[in-house]
């Protein structure tokens, strides 16, 4: 299913949205000999259901970051030993095509495209 999403940087959040209203707790993993399999623990609403905080504060804000805005966060955190990253790939809110979406890879900054039922990491971000 290709919702139309965008890779540009201040369209994570929007993206987001976009996923979950499309989706909603019914996305897609896999199919095999005939029978289709959904969970409602996809990257999108993992992020967007993530809550922290504490006493006084919480934080229910997070998105899953667009293609260039994880591109951002590997040059200017993983990159200066910031951030606490894996050395692994992590998805993007932005959709390849109908079928696979962008990645990017943290041990070496690459950026390619995954099938969306593959399990690859997720990073919930902010914008401030």
């Amino acid at each position: 299913m290709l919702v139309g999403t965008a890779t540009g940087i201040g369209s994570g959040q929007a993206n987001t949205a976009a996923l979950v209203s499309k989706m909603g707790t019914t996305a897609y993993t896999s199919s095999h000999n005939m029978t289709i399999t959904t969970t409602e623990e996809y990257a999108a609403r993992l992020c967007d259901i993530y809550e922290i905080g504490g006493y006084w504060y919480w934080f229910r804000d997070w998105f899953l970051p667009s293609k260039d805005e994880l591109d951002l966060m590997y040059d200017n955190l993983k990159e200066q030993g910031l951030g606490g990253f894996s050395n692994h790939d992590y998805w993007s809110s932005s959709e390849y095509n109908a079928f696979y979406a962008w990645s990017q890879d943290f041990y070496n900054g690459n950026q390619g495209y995954e099938n969306r039922y593959r399990e690859v990491w997720v990073r919930p971000v902010r914008a401030f």
